[in-house]
């Protein structure tokens, strides 16, 4: 052994560290905010119900609906599938999020051991040579050997809460972090999924505009003959080449966007721009999702990673006023060391060369220039200004919510109608067919009912990925579904 104790004081110690880890922690007990009694995001209740039916399909928002975490499956996308899985596991963005968290859960770890007692061990051996005159002795100096084998063991008394507040605050960090992660992923998989629906559109409408850009020069071509045979006027002409010219414009923003999100689903796969090679995904094969879940308010803020977050600062911020206040109070250690010392090391025996002590050490803030109590104040507002931030945070969560599913309703009023336009116009373009091949009309009116059908089909489908974004959009402000293992049947 090299401390040495009697049982007396082996005692006193032991109640003395049962009696802090009994003792009350100053300042706040944190205790989660209450779950919302809001009963709807919108005031007009029915508006929650589902929307319109366009294409065919309405969608359904249902309460009772599970959103499992992989919620792109419904989508049933062989490319969005491919992409997101791949995101998921070579994202870096998404690395340095998991690092982030298991580096603060090693911090809660680490600080934990504060309640355990320190119990450290030293051996040291020199060779010395002193200076008598120094002490004020006449004496010669002499040279002589010195080791010494010592340990001691020191326990902090917690009789405040200092500590204790001090690891609740590095646990709610951990859980901020949590959370954190948790928004780093939903953002990726919602990046993924939305720039994969963006480039299917996209190549969708550039098919479309080629084929318009073909058009509109047939159309003026044939304008321009029929102007050199004083059939008609140079001002038509005109007009044909201005749409033309709006039309290459159109194509060459559409390719430029089509790159970009290209570049895009690469950064967020972890791939060098210029090595990737991504299939091109379609709208027609991907497929709307008509059963909606909704979660209710109250459940809302126990999901969204963003509200969870709020809410861990607010923990942070309650136990960093416990710490400021545990501060001014006197801090409490006990301390007891021993051990052996000899000139020679290998002799480290004997009564005559043991030392020891033990005792209590107390530390008072006596006078800090008011340092610790402004401190105190200053994490106090913290603490108010974390909970107006919370609930500014549930505020844009529901309103986030709101939006969706009213993007929802609109998208499908809106998509109904383009529908029933592109319908109209495919229909007209069948009858100038039909009327040419009769010889009722010339080609130019042929090619007029067929530039008017493609520039249908170009709203449609805009629209379409429209819709389906804002779906995406209400997956990600209901939080993802994180919480919900994946559908294995989805």
């Amino acid at each position: 052994m090299l401390v040495f104790f009697n049982s007396r004081r082996v005692g006193i110690v032991l109640r003395l560290m049962a009696f802090a880890l009994s003792a009350c922690a100053m300042g706040p007990d944190f205790l989660r905010p209450a779950a919302s009694s809001q009963k709807a995001y919108l005031s007009n209740h029915a508006d929650q119900t589902g929307t319109v039916a366009a294409v065919g399909k309405a969608q359904h928002f249902n309460p009772k609906q599970v959103l499992h975490s992989d919620w792109w499956h419904l989508f049933k996308s062989a490319e969005i599938n491919q992409w997101v899985d791949q995101a998921l596991a070579q994202n870096p963005s998404l690395e340095a999020a998991k690092a982030s968290l298991r580096r603060s859960q090693d911090a809660v770890r680490a600080g934990m051991g504060v309640f355990y007692p320190q119990v450290n061990i030293g051996l040291s051996a020199s060779h010395q040579r002193n200076a008598p005159l120094v002490n004020g002795s006449s004496l010669s100096s002499a040279e002589f050997n010195v080791s010494t084998l010592s340990g001691l063991v020191s326990y902090t008394l917690d009789l405040f809460g200092l500590e204790r507040r001090t690891v609740e605050g590095l646990e709610a960090s951990a859980e901020a972090q949590l959370n954190i992660t948790r928004a780093a992923y939903l953002s990726v998989e919602a990046n993924m999924v939305n720039a994969a629906i963006a480039k299917a559109a996209y190549h969708e409408v550039i098919q479309l505009e080629l084929g318009l850009m073909h058009d509109l020069k047939l159309q003026k071509q044939l304008l321009e003959n029929q102007a050199d045979s004083g059939m008609t006027s140079y001002a038509g002409i005109l007009s044909v080449s201005e749409s033309l010219e709006n039309s290459r414009a159109a194509l060459a923003q559409s390719e430029q966007k089509k790159d970009q999100i290209d570049h895009f689903i690469s950064s967020l796969l972890g791939e060098d721009t210029s090595q990737a090679s991504l299939p091109n995904a379609t709208l027609r094969t991907m497929t709307l999702p008509s059963d909606l879940p909704l979660s209710l308010p109250s459940e809302l803020v126990r999901q969204r990673p963003d509200i969870l977050i709020a809410e861990a600062q607010m923990h942070f911020n309650s136990a960093a006023v416990g710490v400021a206040t545990a501060m001014l109070w006197p801090s409490i250690s006990l301390t007891a060391g021993g051990g052996f010392t000899r000139p020679q090391l290998n002799a480290l025996n004997g009564p005559s060369q043991r030392f020891w002590s033990i005792g209590p050490s107390i530390n008072f803030p006596l006078f800090t220039g008011g340092t610790l109590s402004y401190q105190k104040e200053a994490a106090i507002q913290q603490l108010v200004s974390s909970e107006a931030q919370y609930r500014q945070t549930v505020l844009n969560a529901f309103a986030n919510v709101s939006d969706a599913l009213t993007a929802l309703q609109h998208d499908a009023s809106y998509l109904a109608a383009l529908d029933q336009v592109k319908a109209d116009a495919e229909l007209t373009f069948t009858l100038a067919e039909l009327n040419n091949a009769a010889g009722l009309t010339d080609y130019g009116a042929v090619l007029n009912a067929r530039i008017l059908y493609q520039q249908a089909q170009i709203n449609y489908w805009q629209a379409y990925a429209q819709r389906l974004q804002d779906t995406v959009s209400l997956f990600v402000s209901l939080g993802g579904g994180w919480w919900n293992p994946p559908d294995l049947h989805s």
